[in-house]
């Protein structure tokens, strides 16, 4: 909303679909971390973001331990990337814990730079790669 009380109307790009994709697949992202995979620069990075969450389709957390802010999918994110991917996508919640979430975008981190070694490689594919929130445990 505008300080007059207009809803703010942000038309979503095929970029914005894809970092709203990203974070829906990897449940939690880093600024920094978006801006490697889908920007080319981290001002550009922010002023995006900032206005993906003022339009309520993502929200940047701020987490004890963590020195950068955690993009998490809103509800309202889920279903509009559901309604463009047909299929059913899942909203963040916030992170169990500062622990759990600095181990969780590790993995993320090692997963990025996998997908940079092997993109500067020819003779190199990564040919899956399953996000540890998408894993059960056998006990």
């Amino acid at each position: 909303m505008t300080r007059n009380g207009e809803s703010t109307r942000v038309v979503l790009t095929d970029r914005d679909l894809e970092v709203l994709g990203s974070i829906a697949e990897h449940r939690y992202l880093t600024l920094a971390q978006l801006e490697q995979l889908h920007f080319a620069s981290a001002q550009t990075t922010r002023r995006r973001l900032r206005l993906l969450a003022h339009a309520e389709f993502l929200k940047l957390l701020e987490v004890a331990g963590v020195a950068d802010r955690v993009a998490a999918l809103t509800s309202a994110g889920a279903e509009v990337l559901a309604s463009r991917l047909g299929r059913s996508v899942e909203a963040g919640g916030r992170p169990q814990n500062a622990l759990f979430l600095q181990h969780h975008l590790a993995a993320v981190e090692f997963r990025i730079r996998l997908l940079q070694a092997c993109s500067a490689r020819s003779d190199l594919k990564l040919a899956g790669f399953l996000p540890e929130h998408l894993t059960q445990t056998t006990r």
